[in-house]
């Protein structure tokens, strides 16, 4: 039979524990004097504040293509299968927050790129975050994602935040449009301290 007892037992930079039990010298602590086979230990713990981020899923490909109509503009683009997953611990009174920028590449002129997250869709736990608007990407860190506390999203496509990317030309920018295949845009998010 395995037996297990918790002891809350007194540091030893502290004066003994004396409870007046007259049987015991010291009472129910430490002992004053002599060796009663009672010792303890003094468990130190820590939990410290932290933050980390991935991408799960297949890049994004988008291709803007015509109707095959004559006279026809071309079509907006949009792609969803990007998720992201954190895991949090935030101190007291703190939050985290999730921000997107473009890194590298240039979206082609004439035409605009934005991003939306939505509402968490996995087993996670926690205080996890509050999506915000949709947000058209550019080259300096915008909020996509606010409110994360001490939270999980759980790991792996279907879990966490799910991207959508919406590319499309901007009204009145045909002239400007140029044909182009193959390149790509960075975009990097980033999860940081409110």
């Amino acid at each position: 039979m395995l037996i297990a007892n918790l002891v809350f037992a007194q540091p030893a930079n502290l004066p003994d524990w004396d409870f007046g039990n007259p049987g015991i010298e010291g009472g129910l602590g430490a002992p004053i004097g002599g060796d009663l086979g009672v010792d303890y230990d003094v468990i130190m713990y820590s939990l410290p504040s932290m933050s980390i981020l991935d991408i799960e899923g297949t890049s994004p490909s988008l291709t803007l293509s015509s109707t095959n109509e004559a006279g026809e503009a071309i079509n907006e683009t949009s792609s969803n299968n990007s998720w992201i997953n954190y895991t949090s611990i935030a101190a007291t009174s703190s939050t985290y927050k999730v921000t997107a920028a473009i890194t590298g590449g240039t979206v082609p002129t004439g035409t605009i790129l934005k991003t939306v997250a939505a509402t968490n869709a996995g087993a996670g736990n926690g205080t996890l975050g509050v999506p915000g608007n949709q947000i058209t990407l550019l080259n300096f860190a915008q909020d996509l994602i606010t409110g994360i506390g001490s939270s999980y999203t759980s790991d792996g496509v279907g879990n966490g935040h799910q991207l959508t990317y919406n590319w499309s030309v901007i009204a009145g920018n045909y002239a400007s449009l140029e044909a182009t295949s193959g390149s790509d845009i960075i975009v990097t998010y980033t999860i940081t301290a409110e």
